[in-house]
């Protein structure tokens, strides 16, 4: 079983547009910059400190894969 992640319900939409394991490359990566600006803006309201927890989650993952 591969590890999981737990994604806060107010960011579960961003989250279910992940592209599938098939997608290509770029797709990939523009998610992942998509979804690290989606989630930076969120940083001044309510659910900010969730938000700055995924962040560098999701800066890793593009360095590391990209």
């Amino acid at each position: 079983m591969g590890a999981r992640l737990f994604v806060p319900a107010v960011f579960a939409e961003l989250f279910a547009s992940m592209p599938p394991k098939t997608a290509p490359a770029s797709r990939c990566r523009e998610w992942l910059e998509a979804t690290e600006t989606a989630l930076r803006s969120q940083i001044s309201g309510p659910h900010g400190v969730q938000a700055m927890r995924l962040i560098p989650l999701l800066v890793t993952v593009r360095h590391t894969s990209f």
